[in-house]
């Protein structure tokens, strides 16, 4: 958030700058949602006696469905998770993130390829969650809102989607190295645009 907000990258406020803030900005939001649902989850599970922890997230799901229009709502929702998933192939392709690591050539060597098959493997998640919420917002009835089982049951039965679930499992390995690494030779910028001092 503080990467969209106060631009601590520079990333500046042309079209380039602005389009790269608001995807951090998406992230950000998308990150904040996941741990809000997960904390949600636990909650929940803490309160029941009966074990069943994700009945109130689905209710909420099905409450969020039966509205009016909740259709349009959720191909909005959408766009977060599929402009989040354009933005990490992009990084990961370009190799992008590179400029922000202080690391010598011998570290990088190692680090490079496993990243760009992290993050290429992230943003293939997003884009996924995308068009299973685009497909949720038109077929899903109100009771049977879609669960991370349909996204893992699509996925499996397409032609060789035991194969594709593997790669899956292994690109979201090799994104838990890139983090990992980020946060040993991350560059941090301490000129924080409008804050006087470092």
């Amino acid at each position: 958030m503080l990467q969209a907000v106060r631009d601590v990258d520079h990333h500046g406020s042309n079209f380039k700058g602005l389009v790269i803030r608001a995807g951090l900005l998406a992230g950000g939001l998308v990150n904040g949602a996941l741990a809000f649902f997960a904390l949600g989850l636990l909650v929940s599970g803490l309160k029941s006696s009966g074990g069943d922890g994700g009945s109130q997230t689905k209710d909420l799901l099905a409450q969020m469905l039966s509205w009016e229009h909740s259709n349009l709502l959720i191909y909005l929702i959408a766009l977060i998770p599929f402009g989040v998933g354009i933005a990490h192939l992009i990084k990961g392709w370009k190799a992008t993130f590179e400029k922000y690591f202080e690391a010598d050539e011998d570290v990088m060597r190692y680090v490079r390829p496993v990243s760009r098959f992290g993050l290429i493997a992230r943003g293939v998640v997003f884009l996924e969650m995308a068009v299973l919420l685009a497909i949720s917002g038109s077929n899903y009835k109100a009771m049977d809102p879609p669960g991370m089982k349909d996204a893992l049951d699509a996925l499996q039965n397409l032609p060789a989607g035991a194969v594709l679930l593997m790669v899956m499992a292994l690109g979201l390995i090799a994104f838990s190295v890139y983090s990992f690494a980020e946060a040993a030779w991350r560059k941090i910028n301490m000129d924080v645009p409008g804050v006087a001092g470092r």
